[in-house]
């Protein structure tokens, strides 16, 4: 899903520290193929234990953040209500044909 409506923001870019931290691993650009393909195995071998970090931090939110997500949440719920209503409103003045 590439769509970030309804979710919470937590940065404009989300993979660019991933991208920094490889590129350090690197040491270098342009790297040749063997090269790249056995760096990647080992960021996949992490994805496990990154994904149960995300969920930690996840769960320790400050108050404040915790509190303006919710808003937020609020917010596009309405819009999505009443986006619905106009569309609903909107399809009984169309006559059908």
């Amino acid at each position: 899903m590439w769509s970030v409506f309804g979710q919470s923001v937590r940065t404009n870019n989300d993979v660019e520290g991933w991208h920094r931290r490889l590129n350090g691993k690197a040491s270098h650009g342009q790297l040749n193929l063997y090269l790249l393909l056995r760096l990647l195995g080992g960021e996949a071998a992490l994805v496990d234990v990154n994904v149960n970090l995300v969920k930690e931090f996840q769960r320790q939110q400050r108050r404040s953040t915790r509190s303006a997500s919710a808003r937020l949440f609020h917010v596009w719920d309405t819009h999505v209500a009443r986006q619905r209503q106009t569309l609903h409103a909107a399809s009984h003045v169309i006559p059908t044909l």
